[in-house]
């Protein structure tokens, strides 16, 4: 049979092993909402990064676009420019001279080369800005 004194150590023993395993149970419980908080926060940095690839996506068709833009436009500028050097020849060749030189076209070299870098300036000021409206949404779905 067990005496008293060894009843009061398996009670005090019982006693601390409750409060051992409640304290357990509170980690437990909060380490669940830690999992649940994280899994959130998990959920939104996939969705913005998603995001962050259709814009991406769209930058690039946008770009390619533009860039097809560009040389389309080269294209028409350069046959326009040769249609009107075969104008010049031509009309040289009735009027019975030999041209030896084609003027030069530095004027629309000039306005050529100042609408090209507005359309430069233009473009990064957009990428500028859809750039920190993107970061200000991150921020935003972090707080």
């Amino acid at each position: 049979m067990l005496s008293c004194n060894s009843l009061s150590y398996v009670s005090g023993q019982n006693k601390k092993l409750e409060e051992k395993n409640a304290e357990l149970e509170k980690k437990v419980v909060e380490l669940k909402k830690e999992n649940t908080e994280l899994e959130k926060t998990n959920q939104e940095l996939e969705e913005a990064l998603e995001i962050e690839e259709e814009t991406s996506d769209c930058h690039l068709e946008a770009l390619e676009v533009a860039r097809q833009w560009r040389i389309r436009q080269s294209k028409e500028k350069d046959d326009k420019i040769e249609m009107l050097r075969n104008a010049v020849i031509w009309q040289s060749y009735l009027r019975g001279k030999e041209l030896k030189e084609l003027p030069s076209l530095p004027k629309k070299e000039k306005k050529f080369k100042l609408l090209s870098n507005k359309v430069k300036s233009k473009v990064s000021q957009t990428k500028k800005i859809v750039r920190e409206k993107f970061n200000a949404y991150i921020l935003q779905k972090s707080k």
